[in-house]
């Protein structure tokens, strides 16, 4: 018996993470459907659209803008100590222009607050 090769097509062979990301790239900014571009292509819709559900609608893991960076902060247990459910409850909601909202309860200092959204605000 002799074995049949599947012959391998660039159509056919595996995408790298980096191929996937151009791919859904232009995807994005052909304004096609999933299905049109695809067939434009040359390659299955159910690739395009396996990479878009592992990667996301432009090829990024995740949609958190470039510039957002993370804050330090210092939570400290020995502060939770003793304050009753309601008192940890969030009660003050601070929103930040660049569209962090953070729910703090009502027993944390003002300046701590302030101190802390001047860091978010990069000020």
């Amino acid at each position: 018996m002799t074995s049949k090769k599947r012959r391998t097509t660039p159509s056919r062979r595996r995408w790298s993470e980096a191929e996937a990301r151009s791919m859904l790239l232009a995807l994005e900014r052909s304004g096609e459907s999933v299905v049109a571009f695809a067939r434009s292509q040359g390659v299955s819709a159910q690739r395009v659209y396996w990479w878009r559900k592992r990667l996301g609608p432009t090829g990024s893991r995740t949609n958190v803008p470039d510039d957002v960076s993370l804050v330090p902060v210092r939570v400290r247990y020995e502060d939770a100590l003793g304050l009753e459910a309601e008192d940890r409850a969030p009660a003050i909601v601070v929103r930040s222009v660049g569209g962090v909202n953070i729910e703090l309860p009502t027993c944390v200092e003002p300046g701590w607050i302030a101190a802390l959204t001047r860091n978010i605000e990069g000020r």
